[in-house]
């Protein structure tokens, strides 16, 4: 029986590797004096190799370094944003409350906003602008 055919790209590119340079030796069971002899047949410079792994190393801390920072950025812009006073927040909230209830009723429905935390009256907000894009005329038909 022969060789199994390669079925995914990677077999495929393995086995055209190993018909041109043959197979790779197994690097982790050679002995030091049969890997110093590797490394000088195939003219390898261990310092340049050095370099290009630490360098390789270095950047991709640096791009993970980077990733965490912008993360890091993310999270705290969206505290903040959170966090800030929402200006307007109250005046927006009475006057769609004015247009619901009549000026004269606004008052007695928005007593409490100034106790009322932003979120709350953010959410509130958030809801009558969310009632205002809904169509309640019935279908006609």
């Amino acid at each position: 029986m022969g060789k199994r055919k390669p079925e995914t790209a990677s077999q495929m590119l393995e086995a055209l590797n190993d018909f041109f340079l043959g197979p790779e030796p197994d690097l982790g069971t050679m002995s030091s004096d049969d890997l110093a002899t590797f490394v000088s047949e195939n003219r390898l410079d261990a310092d340049t190799v050095f370099k290009a792994v630490t360098s390789a190393l270095e950047a991709a801390r640096g791009q993970l370094d980077l990733k965490i920072a912008r993360q890091n950025r993310l999270g705290l812009r969206q505290r903040v944003q959170a966090s800030a006073p929402r200006h307007g927040l109250r005046d927006k909230l009475l006057s769609q409350i004015e247009v619901l209830a009549g000026p004269r009723l606004s008052g007695v429905y928005a007593r409490k906003f100034e106790k009322a935390p932003d979120e709350d009256l953010a959410s509130l907000l958030e809801d009558f602008e969310f009632l205002d894009q809904l169509d309640f005329t019935e279908d006609e038909e």
